[in-house]
């Protein structure tokens, strides 16, 4: 139904930009890069810079909303996210998460957390990928450098009323010893009346002194097949 690779050197036109600030983002070698600064709003205030929305409508039916990201983890406060976004207070997306974890805070954590603020009424579901990982000596960017496998592809699948968020995620099949995607869902949320736009960008979940990057390599919506 839908797909942008980001080819050339602009925006196109089907994109609107809330809260633009040019200087933080560019279309360049086929991807989106967009830059979250230090101490810069969470998506919650409103305010989160860049926030790319999709002018084009989503179908009436069921639909498949997915996207592809190459992330930076560096300050522990990365979220690149994919979702639908009306405004601070209505809007469900689904982002990574990686932080330092472990008694001493020197072993990395890795999983996808889902958001759905209806009026600001937050409900939010999380799921662990990487579990305490741990690193002889332990750096939080090189350590998620190391094993997050990368590209992140996220995605949000519509049935009926419900919305399940899923991140794409390799394992090694035993047997053959080789990589296997495939995807992992989290619960549903379930919205009687979708507010908001397709929405990629990324922000800061917490007070940063460093700043966050992140490349969206290709957005698509498609329609289930019968």
């Amino acid at each position: 139904v839908f797909r942008d690779e980001f080819d050339g050197d602009n925006l196109a036109d089907h994109w609107e930009v809330v809260n633009p600030d040019p200087d933080a983002f560019i279309v360049e070698n086929g991807k989106l890069l967009a830059v979250a600064a230090a101490n810069s709003p969470a998506l919650s205030s409103g305010e989160a810079a860049n926030l790319f929305k999709l002018t084009e409508p989503l179908p009436k039916a069921d639909w498949v909303l997915s996207a592809s990201f190459d992330v930076d983890f560096q300050t522990a406060a990365e979220a690149p996210f994919l979702g639908i976004v009306e405004d601070g207070k209505d809007y469900m997306v689904v982002q990574p998460m990686a932080v330092p974890c472990g008694n001493w805070g020197n072993r990395l954590c890795f999983g996808i957390e889902a958001i759905k603020s209806s009026g600001g009424k937050i409900t939010r579901f999380e799921k662990w990928l990487i579990h305490e990982q741990g690193f002889e000596n332990f750096v939080y960017d090189e350590a998620a450098a190391a094993t997050i496998p990368q590209p992140v592809e996220l995605r949000i699948v519509k049935k009926g009323r419900t919305y399940q968020p899923g991140i794409a995620w390799s394992t090694i099949d035993e047997s053959t010893k080789k990589p296997v995607r495939t995807w992992v869902d989290l619960e549903v949320f379930t919205v009687l009346r979708l507010k908001g736009k397709p929405a990629v960008g990324v922000y800061q979940k917490s007070a940063t002194p460093g700043e966050s990057a992140a490349e969206v390599d290709w957005v698509r919506i498609q329609v289930p097949e019968e």
